[in-house]
């Protein structure tokens, strides 16, 4: 007490208002809170480390934290963070950039394998959101002229600011927000306006960039609101689908809406009121778009100024570059970890779509020899010839053939032959016939005894068929030199 009134006295404390102070703790935390939320779309290759550091100046802000998690100590040492709070009497980060690559300098570039597992965190990263560059007023044609559908299908998933024109401002829009305020075009952009305000309102937080609120005062604001950018920049993870509406060429499956014609989705007419089911439930009365659009077209407006109304209200629809991918019961939907975002083919960067070309099959490369082919090359390996060892293999494939059974004979019927005329077995025969006939036939005969003694060594029956046949030989090929002899005298 003694200390505390000597330092009253010579008026060493600076006195701060309550309201002041914790304003001020409020704007520390509130600028952690934002610089971690670019962090975690950034999803570095530290993210563990920072996001232990950041823990940390969060909970420093009232207290200071008693149970710190080892890595969070290590990045604290590498910044001299007791050092510059002895100094200073708080902390800063002079060197942080959250625009660049390595956004602290001093601490560890990519988080450890213990960090990782502390966290609890998977073990593979988690992808970053990619960056949308500055979409460009250029006409070309990134895939040509007329792209197969599957490629505009692919680039439309990955990078649909390639395939997807630059939006601007329609001026024949111009009415719906500078028009007469009695005039159709106007309460077309004021109902269009409301429609996109409580569409957006319908989603919850977690898919969307921020908490902030969805604002919309004229039919331009709504509609920028539609555009690529606009929703790349406010949803969190966009999984963007191609349509084929309106499209020429060679387009497979079948043909969805074109967007001016998504009226009777988004804005039905009042007798089908029963029908409005789902999310769209919550819009049915005042304030909701519906009850404003039902009460307008049923009790203020004539028959031409409803569809006068309908009209202006198709072309604002036809204008959007994204929509969602609503059906009757469910505004937005769902794939994977982002919402389905249907894009405007209006919009695309071609003039038909094109066929996909045939794709050439590559052969598939053969692993193991054929059975005959393999026959062959083992009698080659065991010393005979090649001529000698294809027709031992021939013969021994007839050999095996006549030894199936008379079901497996007629399972297909020959076709019949004219009287004179050779089929392929008796060339094949004579082919043999030649290769077996003169000095080569002590050879052949020679291998065919000894597969017939390896069949019967192994237990089979085989010996007898394989006797015969080369006895058959045997007998040929005597016939054939006593007519050879006869023809010589």
């Amino acid at each position: 007490m003694m200390q505390a009134q000597e330092r009253i006295e010579v008026d060493s404390i600076i006195w701060l208002r309550s309201s002041t102070w914790f304003e001020f703790l409020a704007q520390r935390l509130d600028a952690l809170q934002k610089s971690y939320k670019i962090l975690y779309d950034m999803a570095p290759d530290n993210h563990g480390i920072l996001a232990g550091l950041w823990a940390y100046l969060m909970q420093s802000v009232l207290f200071t934290p008693t149970m710190v998690n080892p890595y969070v100590n290590q990045s604290l040492a590498q910044l001299q963070f007791k050092k510059v709070v002895d100094r200073f009497g708080m902390f800063f980060l002079h060197d942080l950039n959250l625009r660049r690559k390595s956004i602290l300098k001093g601490v560890l570039e990519v988080d450890e394998l213990a960090v990782r597992r502390i966290l609890g965190a998977p073990l593979t990263k988690r992808r970053a959101k990619p960056e949308m560059p500055k979409m460009s007023a250029e006409t070309g044609f990134p895939l040509g002229q007329a792209p197969p559908w599957e490629e505009v299908k692919q680039i439309i998933a990955a990078e649909p600011w390639k395939m997807i024109k630059k939006w601007t401002w329609p001026e024949d829009l111009e009415e719906t927000v500078s028009g007469d305020p009695e005039q159709m075009a106007r309460q077309a952009g004021r109902l269009f306006m409301l429609f996109t305000i409580q569409t957006w309102s319908s989603l919850q937080p977690a898919w969307l960039n921020g908490r902030d609120p969805i604002i919309a005062t004229t039919a331009r604001d709504a509609l920028s609101l539609w555009t690529l950018q606009g929703m790349y920049r406010r949803i969190k993870e966009c999984s963007f689908l191609a349509c084929n509406a309106g499209l020429d060429g060679a387009i497979p499956g079948k043909r969805e809406e074109r967007f001016e014609n998504r009226l009777e989705l988004y804005f039905p007419e009042p007798e089908n009121q029963r029908q409005v089911i789902g999310s769209y439930r919550a819009m049915k009365t005042k304030p909701g778009y519906l009850g404003e659009y039902w009460e307008m077209v049923e009790h203020s407006l004539l028959e031409e100024e409803r569809e006068e109304l309908k009209e202006w209200l198709r072309k604002l629809l036809g204008c959007c570059q994204c929509l969602p991918a609503s059906t009757k019961s469910q505004i937005w939907s769902s794939q994977g970890d982002g919402l389905k975002v249907v894009t405007n083919p209006t919009y695309y960067r071609l003039n038909s779509v094109g066929k996909l070309g045939r794709k050439r099959q590559r052969k598939r490369k053969m692993i193991h020899f054929g059975v005959r082919d393999l026959k062959v090359r083992i009698l080659e390996q065991s010393g005979h010839n090649s001529k000698v060892a294809k027709a031992v293999v021939r013969v021994q494939s007839r050999a095996e053939k006549a030894w199936r059974s008379g079901k497996a004979k007629n399972k297909r019927k020959p076709p019949m032959r004219k009287r004179g005329e050779e089929g392929p077995e008796m060339e094949m025969e004579n082919d043999d016939m030649e290769v077996i006939r003169g000095e080569q036939t002590e050879t052949v005969v020679q291998v065919m005894k000894d597969i017939a003694a390896e069949s019967e060594e192994d237990g089979t029956d085989d010996m007898e068929s394989e006797e015969d046949d080369t006895d058959d030989m045997e007998s040929e090929s005597t016939q054939e030199e006593g007519v050879d002899e006869n023809e010589d005298e």
